[in-house]
């Protein structure tokens, strides 16, 4: 044991989840030898979601009562409805746009995202744009896609984006899409529903905690689902408006300031119980 008590987060396991789609060996010791060790001689652990902490007790047998589940949040300062976005989205030529934000990895399903996509992109003007760092393997693999689907000036590849960018895209958009295979708790989503941007999500891992009933939930292994959600979203503007108004009273319920508080209560306990 540490001589000094020891708290430790974990934010996901998702390369154990999905070793194929993570062959780096380094990552898989880490997960496989290194970590138990930490969450064995830890005092407690922090999950980032319910979804998160299921995965640490089906993989590492901890005992439920030393994993405390805290939510992270977003700046509010930073993500907020109502934004002024016509000068960065002009940056980026956008105008009628879905917007996907977060690393362009095998499990985050971005394939089956463009897959989608193409079934109503003869139905909307709308452009999928795909912002966030890009594997650079995987990313290839996703611009052969969109060549060989015939979507080359539909499906936008936009990289990394100054921070003071990030708001005006969510907010410029007519939704925001995460169709992830597992999420340790999912910050985009949430960015996006404090803008008031609509969300369609994924119905697995952590995304139906964060998203609860303000968005739409769809099985990320159904193609046609998620394209029947999105044209939703687009054809209908009351539905985007409840949509939105859900999206930033369902996002108020997270904030940095309820996660500090609640972590320096779990370390005070900890420190007391020593």
């Amino acid at each position: 044991m540490p001589l000094m008590p020891q708290v430790v987060t974990v934010h996901d396991i998702i390369p154990l989840l999905f070793p194929s789609l993570h062959p780096h060996a380094i990552e898989l010791i880490f997960f496989r030898h290194f970590l138990p060790r930490v969450l064995r001689h830890s005092s407690a652990v922090i999950a980032v979601s319910e979804s998160t902490k299921k995965d640490i007790i089906k993989f590492y047998h901890l005992p439920a009562g030393k994993i405390h589940v805290i939510y992270e949040g977003y700046d509010t300062e930073l993500f907020y409805s109502q934004q002024d976005t016509q000068a960065v989205t002009k940056v980026y030529g956008l105008e009628d746009y879905i917007h996907y934000g977060g690393n362009i990895l095998p499990h985050k399903n971005v394939a089956r995202l463009i897959q989608a996509f193409k079934l109503i992109a003869s139905k909307v003007p709308h452009q999928l744009v795909l912002q966030g760092r890009r594997d650079s393997v995987h990313a290839a693999e996703l611009e052969t896609l969109v060549r060989e689907l015939d979507l080359e000036g539909r499906v936008v590849f936009v990289g990394y984006v100054p921070l003071n960018h990030l708001p005006c895209l969510y907010s410029g958009a007519t939704a925001f899409v995460t169709v992830s295979l597992s999420e340790g708790f999912g910050l985009p989503p949430l960015e996006a529903m404090a803008c008031g941007t609509p969300v369609v999500a994924s119905r697995v891992s952590s995304l139906p905690e964060v998203v609860g009933d303000a968005g739409i939930l769809v099985d990320p292994n159904d193609t046609e689902q998620i394209a029947e959600a999105l044209l939703r979203v687009i054809e209908h503007p009351a539905l985007r408006a409840e949509l939105s108004h859900k999206a930033v009273k369902r996002a108020a319920l997270f904030s940095w300031s309820a996660t500090a508080r609640q972590t320096l209560e779990l370390l005070q306990s900890v420190a007391k119980s020593k």
